[in-house]
């Protein structure tokens, strides 16, 4: 398992983890926001 971490480009991982975190997070906690927030794009 070592050395597959050791292959990965660490910055790029744990950015792309820390900005789907912030998306999937805020979308977790403000369920009724956000399925507005996703309704409103159908009704255009």
């Amino acid at each position: 398992m070592e050395r597959h971490f050791r292959l990965i480009d660490k910055p790029t991982f744990f950015g792309a983890l820390g900005l789907l975190f912030s998306v999937v997070i805020p979308l977790a906690i403000c369920r009724r926001k956000a399925q507005s927030g996703l309704q409103s794009p159908k009704h255009l």
